[in-house]
Formats: C-alpha cells, structure tokens, sequence
C-alpha cells in the first residue's frame, strides 16, 4: 500500500464520518431539517456541469460528506491501460512448447562502487518488449512503442522464426578404427 492508496482511503473515511457525522446530529435533534433558509445555504458545484443547491444547513454537511467519498472513488480507480497485443508465428509445429514473454523496461544500469545498487525506478506504460522462444529457432524480440496503437490494440503481425542451424550428429560409417594406439590413462612416453 503506497501514499495514494493511504490518502484515497483517509478521504473515503473522512466523507463517511461527515454522513455518520450528520446523521447522529440530526438523531440528537441539533441540526434539523424542519428550518429552511431563505438564502441558500450550501451550494457544490463540479466543471458547470453539476450544481446541487439546498436551503438546509443540515443538507451541507451531506453534500460534502458525500463529494469527500465520490472523489475517492474516482481516484481510486486504475490510470493504467490496457492493451491487446495480437500476432501469429507461422512455422512451428508444436504450439505449446512456445512461450511469449511481454515485459515494461523500468530500469538498467550497473552497480556503483562495491556492489551497491541504488536506483529510482520511475515505470513508464509507454512500450513493451515482445519476447517469443521456440526450442530450436532463434528468438525472436520485438519492441513495441503503444502510442503506435490503434484503440489499444498492439500487433506485431505474422512472423516466422528462424531455424537455428545445428551441428549435424556424426555418422559412424565416417568414423574409422585405429588400431595400436596406447589406452588414454597410459602414461606419456617422451
């Protein structure tokens, strides 16, 4: 749980103990609702597009309560986007041995002096690296910038992997016997 988190709930708390608040005030019969003023007596208005207005005190104490959790609830919702990354690997024989591998780059560099690490790591969901292994083909690493998007989806297309060229296994008709020559452990004689 960071900072936003603590604040996001401290201001849900607060807004609740407002309603709570003005509840019990009304139950005690301190503030009431029978008296309405001629002027307005609290007013909330959110961008010109909201505008609550009440002629009882009582009512503010509500309204307020009231703004302090919905605020919460909007910030407490998540910034982060989500995208759908598609494409198609076109020459493998065995889909399940593949494995794609999508990570954010956060951070890289070296240690400091004796081995320390110290770095201020800042996330940006700005671009991901695509990384697809297949057992006997190269990999394939593709990065991939999401302001490059079409409304949230990422493709990288149709690929094919490169076979990796393997050391053929020898053929025992190519090898030949020899005959006369000292076991390995035998001791050399110079």
């Amino acid at each position: 749980m960071d900072t936003f988190d603590i604040v996001v709930i401290l201001g849900a708390l607060c807004g609740l103990l407002m309603v709570i608040g003005g509840m019990v005030l009304l139950y005690k019969g301190v503030i009431t609702l029978n008296q309405a003023s001629k002027q307005e007596a609290a007013s909330l208005e959110f961008k010109k597009m909201l505008k609550i207005t009440t002629h009882y005190p009582a009512l503010g104490l509500f309204i307020i309560g009231l703004a302090f959790v919905i605020i919460a609830v909007v910030f407490s919702k998540s910034t982060q986007n989500q995208f759908e990354i598609t494409g198609r690997i076109t020459n493998i024989e065995d889909p399940d041995s593949l494995k794609v591998v999508i990570t954010v780059p956060a951070w890289e560099g070296t240690a400091n002096v004796g081995g320390e690490i110290n770095a201020a790591v800042f996330p940006r969901i700005d671009r991901f690296n695509v990384w697809i292994t297949y057992p006997g083909y190269r990999d394939f690493k593709k990065l991939i910038k999401t302001k490059e998007s079409k409304l949230g989806v990422i493709t990288i297309g149709e690929q094919q992997l490169q076979k990796v060229v393997e050391k053929p296994l020898p053929d025992p008709n190519n090898i030949m016997r020899v005959e006369g020559l000292p076991p390995i452990s035998a001791h050399g004689a110079f």
